[in-house]
């Protein structure tokens, strides 16, 4: 059991929750959410003890082994993918390393000997023997075939080495595993094999994302930082929502009585005070008032914005097609005979493991690529929106919200 007493922190002028008390126990996934610049990372920090908080105290078992995903593979570039992960488990790892040392020595001494049956001893308390097994079965889990673990961690995309350093955290068989935004760098298959991996772990989990059907599949509580303040919730997200709008229906539902009851006693005061004999009913009834505190609900931090996408001008039936699409990058081709139509009305989602030509099938469709051999066909009156994956396609640097805005819309 973790316990966290009295906790709060503040960003510049704004509190992110002050006197917070809460506890997390053994056996628990703990989904975090909330609006961004709440504190779910701040929150986090202060677990990992990255950072401490301004007010309170967390307070851990004796012997609390962590597992938090690390942000910094730069000191792993040059060594193999199976090896990253197998550093998960320091003592495991150092015991194996000097193992091959010494195997390797051409005059054993007995000295070193009997180092190498305790080393022996240790791995195999360590289940080291079936480490590397364990080890590439977490990596493939995370979408990185069996062919690459021997490889450098250089050979990789950035995407990619996240996951190395995710499978690295989970290998480490923590007592208590802190994931911050995991699935921002998987892929489907990926996130399905994660919420197995998660739902099968016996320690305890904090998982801050913003997925609210990944946190429906692995959360039994949900922390909510919302109204400075962060509150347990037991069950998965939408029990956590039913919970929350309740709540909320209930304190307005206190206040409308409260308002009620505040006009009654206004009322009998204005009405009865300067008669004789209900004078003292009147002052004590005026005393009632005064001892009534307010019920003050706090904004929300959660702020989501309304679109409405209006159409122009109603398009044919079909939106597009596709006749034998292929695309080239130099001799690697990405996309090859690919014929598809599509009509009004229809919504169709794009899957695929991560580099098989997702991003680069939607830039052909939109215009924002030309296509090696084949045809893309618009349909009557059709118009398109593109919203790219890196924003820095559009946005220039050094340009505000307001500016950029404003250069489509300035009336």
């Amino acid at each position: 059991m973790i316990s966290v007493t009295n906790l709060g922190m503040h960003f510049e002028k704004k509190t992110l929750f002050s006197a917070v008390n809460f506890q997390l126990n053994k056996g628990n996934c703990y989904g975090v959410v909330g609006a961004n610049g709440t504190g779910k990372s701040t929150l986090v920090k202060i677990f990992s003890g990255e950072i401490y908080p301004e007010k309170g105290q967390v307070n851990y078992p004796t012997s609390l082994h962590m597992g938090i995903l690390s942000q910094d593979h730069n000191k792993y570039e040059t060594d193999t993918i199976i090896d990253i992960v197998l550093m998960g488990k320091p003592t495991l790892w150092n015991a194996i390393k000097e193992k091959d040392s010494l195997s390797n020595e051409l005059n054993l001494t007995l000295k070193n000997g009997e180092r190498l049956a305790e080393l022996e001893m240790l791995i195999s308390d360590q289940n080291g023997y079936q480490a590397e097994s364990d080890a590439s079965t977490i990596i493939a889990g995370l979408g990185i075939p069996q062919h690459q673990h021997y490889q450098q961690l250089k050979t990789l995309s950035g995407g990619y080495k996240t996951r190395v350093l995710m499978a690295q955290c989970l290998f480490s068989d923590p007592d208590f595993l802190i994931l911050d935004e995991p699935t921002n760098h998987l892929d489907l298959p990926s996130i399905v094999w994660l919420e197995a991996f998660l739902n099968q772990f016996t320690g305890m989990s904090l998982i801050v994302s913003h997925d609210q059907y990944f946190l429906n599949r692995i959360s039994t509580h949900i922390v909510d930082i919302d109204y400075e303040t962060i509150k347990i919730y037991p069950g998965n997200y939408d029990r956590f929502l039913e919970a929350k709008a309740l709540e909320q229906m209930q304190k307005e539902s206190e206040i409308e009585r409260q308002e009620k009851r505040k006009e009654e006693l206004e009322q009998f005061i204005l009405r009865f005070r300067a008669k004789a004999t209900k004078a003292r009913q009147a002052k004590s009834k005026a005393k009632q008032l005064d001892r009534i505190e307010d019920i003050v609900i706090k904004r929300s931090s959660h702020i989501s914005p309304r679109f409405s996408f209006d159409i122009i001008r109603p398009s044919g039936q079909k939106a597009f097609e596709v006749k034998n699409l292929s695309k080239s990058f130099d001799s690697k081709k990405v996309i090859r005979n690919v014929s598809l139509s599509i009509q009004r009305g229809e919504k169709v989602g794009v899957i695929g493991p991560n580099g098989v030509g997702k991003s680069t099938f939607i830039k052909l469709l939109s215009g924002q690529l030309d296509c090696t051999e084949g045809d893309i066909e618009l349909g009557y009156e059709i118009k398109y929106g593109y919203c790219p994956q890196d924003h820095k396609e559009l946005i220039t640097s050094n340009t505000s919200p307001f500016e950029w805005l404003y250069s489509f819309a300035p009336g």
